[in-house]
């Protein structure tokens, strides 16, 4: 409790210079506004599944404005229902209701369950949705994946008008827990989603989305404590690897964090005191699913700029009050600006 007051008096201090220490973007013709959604689903066959994955379709479908990008994890095959999962097909019909996710004749607007299995295991979980054109697709399985689940990340490439077309990147890291995927395990992790990243890019702006199973700052304050006074009073709750992953990534741009300045707030993603869908006696509280921007030329392209306007983390129910997932999303609303 000392800690947590501390760090809620070190946010204003710290926050009370946030505006004046950031410069606005150097901004150019305005291509498009595009709002973000990335959301560990939870395809687990608990909590009354088929309900809360129809419930996280049928909010999407009723935001204003739609969402351009929606990046799922554990969106499983719809065979995997015969083993631990609901079965994925329930989102992805549900998704498809009105046409605005769906594939059209000369359009591909979503990819489904990534990275593809091997012989005796089975696909992942990641799936994207796009009200936009996929043009190009590919993905990778981490080489130090689990046996059973194949996991990994995939780009999209989408063309989101003539003059603008986006990379959108989907991974979902291991985890500490069941996983068994240690903080080496996951820096391995990362740095082929890295690797994979600065090989494909082809000048257009990037964006990275997913579960990272590693604990973030709570909020700038937190951040600039962990930063500039002790790291280990300051510590981020959950997996660790966060410093090592935004320092291999060279800084990139941390959207919640960046949005929200002057939040005393935690941006919680995975809530065990709050969130009614999380399993077991768990009681940790961790921001650990992200949209990341990247800043360096090895990554992003400096033709374009990001500008966030706003972010947060969406914590959807069922009509009967139960969390759609055992974690939360984000969700941003970001401009593009070509320079």
């Amino acid at each position: 409790m000392k800690i947590y007051l501390i760090l809620i008096g070190l946010t204003v201090v710290f926050c009370s210079q946030c505006f004046a220490d950031q410069e606005g973007p150097s901004k150019g013709k305005l291509l498009r506004t595009l709002r973000i959604l990335t959301l560990n689903v939870y395809g687990k066959k608990e909590r009354n599944c088929e309900d809360r994955l129809r419930t996280i379709a049928k909010k999407i479908l009723e935001a204003t404005p739609r969402y351009d990008i929606v990046s799922f994890n554990e969106h499983y095959n719809p065979w995997l229902k015969l083993w631990l999962s609901c079965d994925g097909k329930i989102l992805t019909q549900a998704m498809y209701k009105g046409g605005f996710y769906k594939d059209s004749d000369d359009q591909i607007r979503n990819h489904k369950h990534y990275p593809k299995g091997g012989l005796i295991q089975a696909n992942g979980s990641n799936s994207l949705f796009t009200l936009h054109n996929i043009i190009e697709f590919d993905w990778w399985k981490f080489k130090n994946t689990r046996r059973i689940l194949a996991m990994g990340y995939m780009l999209n490439r989408v063309q989101i008008s003539r003059d603008l077309t986006i990379d959108v990147w989907t991974a979902h890291l291991e985890s500490k827990g069941p996983d068994n995927c240690s903080r080496a395990c996951r820096e391995k992790q990362f740095k082929q989603v890295l690797a994979t990243q600065e090989r494909f890019n082809q000048g257009n702006p990037v964006i990275l989305l997913g579960d990272f199973n590693m604990g973030g700052p709570l909020n700038l304050g937190h951040k600039k404590a962990h930063d500039e006074i002790d790291a280990e009073t300051f510590f981020y709750p959950g997996n660790a690897g966060y410093d090592k992953f935004m320092n291999e990534y060279e800084n990139p741009i941390d959207v919640w964090v960046e949005a929200n300045p002057k939040t005393n707030l935690a941006g919680y993603t995975f809530d065990c005191l709050n969130n009614t869908t999380v399993k077991g006696n768990c009681t940790s509280q961790e921001r650990i699913d992200y949209i990341f921007i990247p800043t360096s030329p090895k990554y992003q392209s400096d033709l374009f700029t990001w500008e966030v306007i706003n972010s947060k983390v969406v914590r959807w129910k069922t009509d009967k009050g139960v969390d759609v997932s055992d974690h939360y999303g984000v969700e941003a609303t970001l401009n593009i600006y070509e320079k």
